[in-house]
């Protein structure tokens, strides 16, 4: 029900998501099968486990959890945005919602906002869209053209919004294969829509502690691509850390490390909005960042550093 009128340097909505706390009832809502989920009592063990309480848990059940938490947490995933989807595709085949890509992105082995089968579900609403559209080519103020691609290739054409439609739905998603992986973790959906007013929108749909994490990292994801939004001082000590990597004969696995970081801030604050109360990694687990970096550019990488330098920014665009 929340949205942002601009996001970043593209214009679009943001529809943020609350959370709950994980419980018995939540798991049981979830048609999971398994011997060991016969109990509340047995389900409440499983949430220990999830939740890193493990000391009284049997090995050989804590081998079994291990087995089904992808499972598990990928259903709840699924759960927590099946009203969305519902919306979402009901808006695409009523014409209400035209989309024109999709990209359901998440960290190596983390967990994305939308399951292989709703993503699925979203592409089937778009193919019946474009198969009504394609013979009706009108659609309320709307006017499609069929043309052709240099292959060859029918498309439909918005001519009001200058926007092309192929039969299958561009689409990246990490819950098919890896065309949605993001090397640093970076999670989220963003679906690229026209709105009403014929204009290129982007839709993007994330719960709340993603939404907080990722305005941190956007620090980290600027100065690596070196934008003109870092050029002012403030951005002077977190482009110098960065700059250590490039600079070392150790970079490729160096970047892989400070990924690794990041994938796994994001994947905790994706555990955080399923109602985990998984904790932050500690940059200090990361042997080849405490080898290069003393202590204050630890910080500064770290995700209570990005914080402190994005409130610190804030606060400077604000005077």
């Amino acid at each position: 029900e929340e949205a942002k009128g601009l996001i970043g340097d593209s214009q679009g909505v943001r529809i943020v998501i609350n959370s709950d706390e994980l419980t018995a009832e939540t798991i049981k809502g979830l048609e999971i099968s398994s011997k060991l989920f016969d109990s509340d009592k047995d389900i409440n063990q499983f949430i220990d486990y999830l939740n890193g309480r493990t000391s009284n848990i049997p090995q050989t059940t804590q081998d079994y959890f291990a087995q089904i938490e992808t499972d598990v947490l990928g259903k709840l995933s699924e759960a927590q945005s099946e009203a969305f989807v519902k919306r979402l595709t009901q808006g695409i085949e009523n014409g209400d919602i035209v989309i024109n890509e999709i990209n359901n992105y998440a960290g190596q082995n983390g967990i994305p906002y939308l399951s292989k089968s709703q993503v699925t579900q979203i592409q089937q609403a778009y193919a019946n869209w474009y198969q009504k559209t394609l013979k009706e080519t009108t659609i309320g103020n709307t006017q499609y053209e069929i043309r052709y691609d240099k292959h060859g290739t029918a498309y439909l054409f918005d001519t009001n919004a200058q926007a092309k439609f192929y039969s299958t739905l561009p689409t990246k998603s990490a819950s098919i294969d890896s065309s949605g992986i993001k090397n640093s973790g970076y999670t989220a959906l963003q679906i690229n829509l026209v709105n009403q007013y014929g204009q290129n929108t982007e839709l993007q749909f994330r719960g709340r502690v993603i939404d907080e994490t990722a305005e941190y990292e956007h620090v980290i994801y600027d100065s690596m691509k070196n934008k003109e939004t870092v050029s002012k001082p403030i951005y002077h000590d977190i482009k110098a850390t960065l700059a250590k990597i490039k600079t070392s004969p150790n970079e490729k696995n160096l970047t892989n490390e400070l990924n690794k970081y990041y994938t796994d801030v994001f994947t905790t604050a994706r555990k955080q909005e399923l109602g985990l109360s998984a904790e932050f990694p500690d940059i200090h687990d990361y042997p080849l960042l405490v080898e290069l970096y003393s202590e204050d550019e630890l910080y500064t990488l770290s995700l209570d550093g990005m914080k402190d330098l994005h409130d610190r920014i804030k606060q400077e665009e604000s005077k």
